[in-house]
């Protein structure tokens, strides 16, 4: 029995030892690369904390994890340090990175249950493209060279963009975009093969601020954005604006970066930016603009476009309908609306100056529109940046600097047209001689905001002309006071998000939020007929309370009324004659409610919280 027991042991170790396998994972790179490299959860992610994989000089690397983990692995591949970005790979309908929240991140899974052999490629879903393996592009970008790994990702409602042949003409390759009718104001494509890799070599603005690029729009006067960041972190990117000049006609705009778009980050020299991304009529979505085809081709270095001429093109978007003149001014025509330059108009709201010799020293300037000039202090305020040579309180111009090429801009603001105004309609309770907004933008001074009309009904509307492009952090401010916020949000109010309720309680308009109508220094609206009696002694208890509500007072009760903290009525109770009142809200959902008891002598109002 003793030999028959040992026999089995053994036998029982060498079957486990002859069922300990290895997991074999297979990675095709779609470019040349010098190591590859698995990263995950157990290596804390570390880019280089996984095992190395071994070249097998085809274009596949091949990883061997002996044995095979025991549990379930998530992991993600580094390819020369970077590693892969599958989130897009799985917006679109991939199913590689299963761990995903289609936002933040996109990891892989091998399961104990799948097989031992895994056969994947390195940053994306998807096999390498037919043809792929090419040499990685780089600028020019011509989209004609059969040995270079050209690619279009589109994203956010322009998904449809590929490369065709314009005309029927398969020796000349283009870019086709295709913005859909439920397009979001930022769909856009970025220009880079499969990998997410972007250009071979970071684009060298150590040379050139500049990058043209040729496009054809069936409109005239929209702007169009180029943004180029760091394919390995989104996060250094700079972003810049053109007008298109023309309607179906090819147009070559000239992006210089050394004038960022407004809100977005300014160039920065110790960035390495090696991939772009182009967004057509950005700013405006599918819905207002409708389904609408772009092309564009040769994203070329400003310096190695076509040959340099010796004049200075700036293109003018006028916003107003019917302009019969433009012009420019400044100090070297004396600031004379009538002495400067005279534009020729392009049709579409465009107007164009040619400069020619181009000035050979820095010009300051400013447009001139049926002889009204241009004023950009208030967008400057608001955080612009088209005029920097500026106070911000007397004046703010526009500069062109030598070497920066053409321009394109907007007459009197620091956006494109299609930007519109955001109207803020603040109700205040009493009389008020002044209105205004401060924020973070104005360095929270409550006299550099913007300012607010008088409507005559006790309402005021400041405007914000064009709407902010980014989050706005604001208050009011009612002759020269700031509002205060931090009892009603303290009081369950939500008008001020912005707050740790105790020291700050600030307001917040979001992108694409619309308009706004607040009420100054409160949460909820003016409550009618309502003056305020200090001297009148009236107590409530329980406060917070459950359900009923006793109210005590000096004097006969004639009526008691209950609002939300919005000013909504929820209900009134008169002619009581009572020096003692039981309100009941037991009926009314937990919350902060507004209660108003009122006497002969006046009224008197009470926050009171419903628990």
């Amino acid at each position: 029995m003793k030999n028959f027991i040992q026999t089995v042991v053994v036998v029982a170790l060498f079957v486990g030892n002859a069922f300990s396998q290895d997991l074999i994972i297979t990675t095709a790179v779609c470019n040349p690369a010098t190591s590859v490299r698995l990263t995950g959860p157990w290596w804390s992610w570390n880019p280089s904390g996984g095992p190395v994989a071994v070249d097998n000089g085809n274009g596949t690397w091949t990883f061997t994890l002996s044995p095979a983990p025991s549990s379930n692995m998530e992991y993600l591949l580094v390819v020369d340090g970077v590693q892969e970005n599958l989130i897009s790979a799985m917006q679109n309908g991939g199913s590689c990175a299963p761990v995903t929240d289609y936002a933040n991140y996109a990891n892989r899974q091998w399961l104990t249950t799948d097989g031992l052999t895994v056969a994947n490629t390195y940053g994306q879903c998807t096999a390498c493209a037919s043809g792929g393996g090419g040499s990685q592009m780089d600028l020019p970008v011509t989209f004609d060279d059969a040995s270079v790994d050209y690619g279009l990702s589109g994203f956010g409602g322009a998904e449809n963009s590929s490369i065709v042949s314009e005309n029927g003409n398969a020796s000349n390759k283009v870019a086709k975009v295709v913005k859909s009718s439920t397009a979001n104001t930022w769909a856009g494509t970025a220009i880079t093969a499969s990998a997410q890799l972007g250009f071979a070599t970071p684009v060298p603005f150590d040379k050139t601020k500049e990058i043209k690029v040729r496009v054809f729009s069936p409109d005239a006067g929209i702007p169009v954005r180029l943004k180029v960041e760091d394919h390995a972190d989104n996060t250094h990117t700079v972003e810049t604006e053109a007008i298109v000049t023309v309607a179906n006609q090819w147009d070559t705009l000239t992006f210089n970066f050394n004038n960022p778009a407004q809100g977005t980050e300014a160039l920065n020299a110790s960035y390495t930016y090696d991939k772009a991304s182009i967004f057509f009529n950005f700013g405006t979505d599918g819905v207002a603009a409708g389904e609408k085809t772009y092309y564009f081709d040769d994203v070329v270095l400003g310096d190695t476009a076509a040959p340099v001429t010796d004049e200075l093109l700036i293109h003018v978007e006028v916003c107003k309908p019917n302009a019969t003149s433009v012009r420019l001014t400044g100090p070297w025509w004396n600031w004379d609306p009538n002495a400067g330059p005279v534009a020729a108009d392009q049709g579409n709201g465009v107007w164009k100056f040619t400069l020619s010799p181009k000035p050979t020293s820095n010009m300051e300037y400013l447009i001139v529109v049926d002889g009204v000039q241009e004023n950009l202090i208030a967008d400057m305020q608001n955080g612009g940046s088209c005029a920097p040579v500026t106070d911000y309180s007397n004046y703010a111009n526009r500069r062109w600097d030598v070497g920066s090429g053409d321009v394109s801009i907007s007459y009197d603001r620091c956006v494109p047209c299609s930007y519109p105004d955001l109207s803020v309609t603040v109700e205040v309770c009493d009389a008020a001689n002044q209105v205004n907004l401060t924020g973070p933008i104005w360095s929270w001074n409550p006299a550099w905001g913007p300012q607010g009309v008088n409507n005559g009904n006790g309402t005021w509307t400041i405007t914000l002309s064009p709407v902010p492009d980014d989050t706005l952090e604001y208050l009011i401010v009612k002759n020269g006071v700031t509002e205060s916020l931090i009892t009603d949000m303290q009081n369950g109010g939500g008008c001020a998000p912005v707050t740790d309720y105790s020291t700050y309680a600030n307001r917040r308009w979001i992108s694409g939020q619309g308009n706004v109508s607040i009420t100054y220094d409160q949460c909820g609206a003016c409550l009618s007929a309502v003056s305020t009696l200090d001297a009148l002694k009236i107590s409530l208890m329980p406060n917070p309370t459950t359900s009923e509500l006793v109210i005590q007072s000096e004097e006969l009760i004639e009526s008691v009324e209950v609002f939300s903290l919005r000013g909504d009525q929820i209900s009134t109770a008169t002619a009581l004659g009572l020096m003692n009142y039981q309100l009941n809200l037991s009926s009314c959902d937990v919350g902060v409610y507004l209660v108003q008891v009122s006497t002969v002598h006046g009224s008197q109002v009470y926050r009171v919280v419903k628990n």
